[in-house]
């Protein structure tokens, strides 16, 4: 039982944390387009199935490919408490049941989900494994994690309208460097394993560049968001788009100020992105009574952001009014004091511009007048 909330422990992160991510970009795509009366959200809710199905398969697959690098790093492993022959046949009944459901919701997806099959097969399969091939296994992961899911959404919603292509692209380009940034830092995590067990990913290989790329595909990320909320607001009028984008160059700004911003653990563009436009779809959701797309909001892990964001912004707010606080306490209020005493000085007949208390002497001489009375 022990080994089974191991794996359960691995699994629950990586698709809470995409169908969270997944489940805002529906509601992006319901809210910007006005799908929440079609056929849209319904269909999304479907492709959100398949999504956990495919990545859950593509999970016990990597486990399957990597049983022996895991053993020499000393990793947990999935065959350690099920059987070979039952991980195949779970990851078969998991891809297929994903295949039916894209195939229920729109024909066309089938061969989107097919392309995103061969590539997660591609980045794992011993013969090819494209997770060992530098730069090409991170665009591999990108894709096949981010990349193509999304687009199967956007297929989908040009099912209901024509879709604007600059619109489409910005969404696509932002979860691109989502996925990039994503295996980036997870490779850094598993940095010390991949030595251990002889695994040559990108990180390994590049240790010196790393944090700048995750660097650089954060910055990616935040202007890509404001550019998606730019075009929702530009397009709709909508003045809680606007608050939106508002909501969102306070945040990044806030915790950009920090100098203890750690790009490889703070999550800092999408928490701030889920956080802000959950609050907006909620307000959406509630007034309108379509209380069921509730569940592309509420679960487990977006209260788990909900809560990190919070204790972030108040340690960033505190952060601001110290330094701001404290530029005040040296600079203004001396100021303030030695006004008060040049105009207190000034009733009592004495101009100190004129005639000071004192004159500073050269520092050299009053040591050797200190020096001189001392012998």
């Amino acid at each position: 039982m022990h080994l089974f909330k191991k794996i359960y422990s691995r699994l629950y992160p990586f698709a809470a944390y995409n169908l969270l991510l997944f489940g805002s970009f529906i509601l992006l795509l319901t809210f910007r387009f006005g799908l929440y009366n079609t056929g849209f959200p319904t269909g999304a809710f479907v492709l959100c199935l398949a999504y956990l199905f495919t990545g859950t398969g593509a999970y016990f697959f990597n486990d399957l490919m990597d049983v022996s690098t895991d053993h020499k790093a000393g990793k947990f492993n999935s065959t350690q408490v099920m059987n070979k022959g039952v991980i195949i046949l779970l990851i078969l009944f998991l891809w297929l049941a994903g295949y039916l459901l894209v195939d229920r919701v729109l024909s066309g997806l089938r061969v989107f989900f097919v392309l995103q099959l061969l590539l997660l097969v591609l980045y794992s399969l011993p013969a090819i494994r494209l997770k060992e091939k530098g730069l090409l296994g991170l665009v591999t992961d990108a894709c096949y994690a981010h990349v193509m899911p999304v687009i199967m959404l956007l297929f989908l919603v040009n099912d209901f309208i024509v879709l604007q292509p600059a619109f489409a692209i910005n969404l696509v380009v932002l979860t691109f460097c989502i996925g990039m940034r994503d295996i980036l830092i997870h490779q850094v995590h598993d940095l010390a394993n991949d030595k251990r067990s002889g695994v040559q990913t990108f990180a390994v290989g590049n240790q010196h560049v790393v944090k700048k790329l995750v660097l650089l595909f954060e910055v990616f990320i935040v202007f890509s968001i404001l550019a998606l909320n730019i075009n929702m607001y530009s397009y709709t009028g909508e003045p809680a788009y606007f608050m939106m984008l508002i909501g969102l160059m306070v945040y990044y700004t806030c915790f950009y100020l920090q100098k203890k911003h750690n790009v490889l653990n703070d999550n800092v563009s999408l928490r701030g992105y889920i956080i802000i436009s959950a609050l907006v779809w909620l307000g959406f959701i509630l007034f309108h009574h379509w209380y069921w797309l509730l569940v592309f909001i509420v679960h487990p892990y977006f209260i788990s952001f909900l809560n990190q964001t919070f204790n972030k912004v108040w340690l960033s707010i505190k952060y601001i009014f110290k330094i701001w606080i404290g530029n005040l306490v040296l600079r203004f209020i001396p100021l303030v004091v030695n006004t008060i005493l040049y105009y207190l000085f000034l009733a009592l007949g004495k101009d100190l511009k004129k005639t000071p208390l004192y004159r500073k002497e050269n520092e050299f001489g009053f040591i050797k007048k200190i020096r001189s009375i001392f012998q």
